[in-house]
């Protein structure tokens, strides 16, 4: 028995110890005989030392050998005669001290972030969690804070100095947590959060903390700020997580307020947050009673020319009309449901191309954009590409717009993906190239075929010299790379022409077209008029997969004839026809 792993003792029916084995004299000394530790430890065990009546039963106990605390698991059994009268007990107790510890490192692990060794958001959660349920009349509040620009502290000191800022912060939330019931969480990212006693917050204190914490280490002069949003718990039911997001959302208030740092949560916030949960609610609905559509927003050479355009989601309402893109938009960006409303209109703008292929128009292309969350919650690659195999068309004419911050997010992952859509036969595109103040350099690493230049980064272009300067040098870096360049957001003939001249190639914004329906894009640029096109508009609509299912070649290909002669019989006289223009010659479209 001394060979065991475990502490073994024998007992008599009166409590004495008859037999130890090595490892449990060591845990009580019992080479001194019968010792305290070990009468104490069998008084806690057994009631009133009632040996005999105590049931067979198994528990854990703790003790200390050579200053460390050992874990045991600890078996009581009773001992009986051939008649069956109680005649002693013995105790095994089996060192679990290793199994122990390893749960306790993994679950630590799984609560708490590695960096910062403060909770991770689970963790948070789940500590928040207890902590209001077992002091329900405590006030509380919930803190929230991230680091304005935090990318670009990456970008220009590394990932070593941005830890630091990120340690920084989680030591400045320990100093305040004042009491244990105070619980700091590095959330993901920038992003952390306290849970506190409202007694002990105040906008003084998180205000210097803010101020405090954000420091680049090694660089005094970089100014980094912080923003810290505020959320006093009045209802204890709701997810944390929940809670947190309107932390968030008060912060989002601040923006470039560089004398107030912190923001709380208020009744317009919830006001504006249950209008978003009402469209959030609607979005089944909307999506199964088909209110989604898209609008085509051309893009164009100088000459006003369109070849395609970017397909925008629009909502239209039964009764209220058209939801205006930015009260929707964003709340189904930060809520994820942009990802239902992406597939949505991938799928639409695939239907409008396989009508326009179906009457043998081959040279018009469509733009979808891909949201960053997409990455996320879908198999982009694999979407798209059976979208484009249901409905047989041509890979070349659904374009796929990625934006420059959602491509940086992943660089390996992302330009692997694009390599893929590219081998696949799409034409892939980087938006909003310039908005995020990356790096040019990381351009050359990017295998997109085209890149979208905002304009609305450069307001001022045609005034500021130096802003022309940058705009030009994008525009002489795309070419050097290769890339086709789109400048969107043009709205006056000065800045057209100011862009031609600096080798601008094809543009997007409200001086050559506003945002239009499929029908007005094919009535404008697809050479039909609202008077002319009424039986193209028709065949259009008609020319669905089931419809070809039941027509043979010929039949499509006469209703195709009829309908090129309806509108070539109603051109008036004098007005060249399709037939009588120049080889190659694009009328170019008047600016609206």
């Amino acid at each position: 028995m001394n060979d065991v792993p475990a502490a073994v003792l024998c007992f008599d029916n009166d409590g004495n110890c008859v037999y130890n084995n090595r490892f449990a004299g060591s845990i009580f000394n019992l080479g001194a005989g019968n010792p305290y530790a070990l009468m104490e430890y069998l008084s806690e065990r057994f009631p009133e030392l009632d040996y005999e009546h105590t049931p067979d039963n198994a528990k854990t106990d703790t003790f200390e050998i050579d200053g460390e605390n050992h874990y045991f698991e600890s078996e009581y059994k009773k001992l009986k005669d051939k008649k069956g009268n109680f005649i002693g007990f013995y105790l095994m107790m089996t060192d679990r001290t290793k199994n122990i510890t390893d749960l306790k490192t993994e679950q630590y692990k799984a609560s708490h972030d590695n960096l910062t060794a403060i909770y991770n958001s689970d963790g948070f959660e789940a500590r928040v969690r207890q902590l209001l349920e077992e002091e329900p009349d405590v006030k509380r509040v919930i803190v929230t804070s991230n680091i304005k620009d935090f990318k670009m502290i990456n970008e220009l000191f590394g990932s070593k100095v941005a830890d630091g800022v990120l340690v920084n912060i989680a030591r400045q939330l320990i100093k305040n947590c004042s009491g244990t019931d105070s619980i700091p969480a590095r959330l993901d990212n920038d992003r952390f959060a306290l849970c506190m006693r409202k007694e002990r917050y105040s906008d003084e204190l998180f205000n210097e903390v803010a101020q405090k914490a954000v420091r680049v280490p090694g660089n005094e002069y970089y100014k980094v700020f912080c923003n810290i949003g505020v959320y006093e718990v009045t209802d204890p039911q709701i997810p944390i997580s929940e809670m947190c997001e309107r932390a968030m959302l008060a912060m989002e208030q601040i923006k470039d307020n560089l004398n107030n740092r912190v923001a709380h949560y208020n009744a317009e916030i919830s006001d504006k947050l249950k209008k978003e949960q009402e469209i959030v609610g609607e979005l089944k609905n909307a999506i199964d009673n088909k209110e989604f559509t898209f609008y085509i927003q051309p893009i164009v050479d100088k000459d006003g020319y369109s070849d395609g355009g970017e397909a925008l989601a629009r909502w239209v309402r039964p009764k209220k009309g058209v939801v205006p893109p930015a009260s929707f938009i964003p709340v189904f960006e930060r809520t994820g449901f942009i990802t239902v409303l992406d597939k949505y209109i991938w799928e639409r703008a695939c239907e409008v191309l396989r009508q326009w292929q179906n009457i043998g128009i081959t040279d018009k292309y469509l733009s979808v954009n891909i949201s960053p969350r997409d990455f996320f919650y879908v198999d982009v690659y694999n979407t798209l590409t059976l979208l484009v195999q249901k409905y047989g068309i041509e890979p070349k004419n659904l374009k796929l717009e990625i934006t420059e911050s959602a491509i940086m997010a992943d660089l390996e992952s992302r330009v692997s993906m694009i390599k893929k859509f590219r081998e696949f036969g799409f034409t892939v595109a980087m938006d909003e190239y310039g908005k995020e103040n990356y790096s040019m350099g990381a351009l050359k690493d990017i295998p997109v075929d085209a890149i979208k230049i905002d304009m609305k980064c450069l307001q001022d272009s045609e005034k500021d010299s130096k802003s022309k300067e940058i705009l030009k040098s994008l525009l002489d870096l795309a070419k050097q790379l290769d890339f086709k360049t789109i400048t969107m957001g043009v709205e006056t003939e000065d800045q057209v022409n100011s862009l031609v001249d600096m080798g601008a190639e094809f543009f997007q914004g409200y001086y050559f077209a506003k945002p239009m329906s499929v029908d007005e894009y094919e009535q404008e640029y697809m050479g039909m008029s609202a008077e002319d096109g009424t039986e193209f508009n028709e065949l259009i609509k008609n020319a669905t997969a089931e419809g070809e299912e039941e027509m043979s070649d010929e039949d499509l290909a006469a209703q195709v004839a009829a309908a090129e002669q309806a509108v070539n019989g109603n051109t008036e006289e004098g007005e060249p026809s399709e037939e009588d223009s120049e080889d190659g010659e694009k009328d170019p479209v008047e600016a609206t």
